[in-house]
């Protein structure tokens, strides 16, 4: 019988390294798009009830806003930094798309700004922020290790928009925000980190490829 730490690594394997292989298959077989949120939802919503049960894992930090006040600064002067050459990555080296989005489609881009930090990046938070530094912490020996791991598998999931931009990019910023959220034990403070570098990415272009009009059904 494999001990605890054999077996998660088993597990984590099999669903956060498979899982998406899985999903990736099937969309280039069948050449259909599979919604992320059919899986991102269900996922959220069982890790949640898998973090509520248990009896190890610290429960304010699925919100803890007492942490804003110290964090919040940090995370905003990092955006200040890091959002410029982004911004200028996406004028330089894909032009035709830059501020596309609030230009051809002012309405929806609104929409995204406010449902997306909602909808989209707390459910994410949750999943591998939340649950899976909880989860997995034992197959690390720092918390160095816990940033890569979770930020690896983060990007690994985005291979499903078949495309290289989408994981890398994504795990990256995995990494960044599984930081904040160890440092300040709040899935609210990790999770406006990555709503702000998600509404930047799909405001000044690069939305394309974390959406429907990026996916490519190429092997």
């Amino acid at each position: 019988m494999p001990d605890r730490r054999t077996r998660l690594w088993i597990e984590l394997l099999a669903l956060w390294a498979g899982v998406p292989v899985v999903i990736l298959a099937v969309q280039w077989w069948a050449q259909i798009y599979i919604n992320p949120f059919f899986v991102l939802w269900p996922g959220a919503v069982i890790c949640l009830v898998a973090m509520l049960g248990s009896r190890r894992f610290e429960k304010r930090q699925l919100w803890n806003a007492a942490a804003l006040r110290k964090y919040l600064p940090g995370v905003l002067i990092r955006w200040a930094i890091l959002a410029p050459p982004l911004v200028l990555m996406v004028g330089l080296l894909t032009p035709e798309w830059f501020l596309g989005f609030p230009r051809q489609r002012p309405g929806l881009w609104a929409i995204v700004m406010v449902a997306y930090p909602i909808f989209s990046v707390y459910p994410q938070g949750l999943v591998y922020r939340a649950f899976f530094l909880h989860r997995y912490k034992a197959l690390t020996g720092s918390d160095w290790g816990g940033y890569l791991l979770s930020g690896l598998c983060f990007g690994w999931v985005h291979i499903i928009f078949f495309n290289p931009a989408a994981p890398i990019l994504t795990a990256l910023g995995g990494i960044l925000f599984a930081r904040t959220h160890l440092k300040s034990r709040s899935l609210l403070v990790s999770s406006v980190e990555h709503a702000l570098y998600g509404c930047t990415i799909f405001t000044f272009g690069w939305g394309k490829y974390f959406y429907h009009g990026a996916v490519q059904f190429t092997p």
